[in-house]
């Protein structure tokens, strides 16, 4: 619906919370002139983790994480490429308020966070993510990303 000279002053957009399919980015770069850049990020990181650049993008991950946030990779069985991914950010958030204690802000228990997220950091720092601890399943041994087999199964 929208006019191309809607997006006229736009010189970029920052997409998350899921993957933005190629031929999307390639329609808005070709229709409006601008690039969609894929980031990530979580409420516990103050939002940004993790996002590509103009000057620095990588196809297929949401860029290098953000200066001052620290990283490591946690194994999972049968996941071969990348791990869990773990941080530890200056801009955390101090803890998490629950309705075990209302009103009371129950403290982190280390200064690492545990995202949940499957990831995979290359050489040159850029994160792609995998999925979700929780959207994967094992069979017969093998770690399988329902991810995956939603994509085949509704392409």
């Amino acid at each position: 619906m929208a006019k191309d000279e809607d997006f006229s002053s736009l010189r970029m957009v920052v997409a998350g919370a899921e993957p933005v399919k190629l031929e999307t980015m390639e329609t808005w770069k070709k229709r409006f002139e601008v690039d969609v850049l894929e980031g990530f990020g979580m409420t516990e990181a103050a939002p940004v983790l993790a996002v590509n650049t103009i000057e620095e993008k990588k196809a297929g991950t949401v860029g290098k994480l953000l200066p001052g946030i620290e990283a490591k990779l946690e194994n999972v069985d049968g996941i071969v490429d990348g791990g869990k991914l773990i941080i530890k950010d200056p801009n955390l958030m101090l803890g998490y308020m629950k309705a075990d204690q209302p009103g009371i802000l129950q403290p982190r228990e280390t200064d690492w966070h545990d995202t949940g997220d499957i990831v995979d950091i290359d050489k040159d720092g850029f994160v792609a993510i995998k999925g979700r601890v929780k959207r994967f399943a094992k069979i017969a041994g093998e770690m399988i990303s329902l991810t995956l087999i939603e994509s085949l199964v509704n392409p």
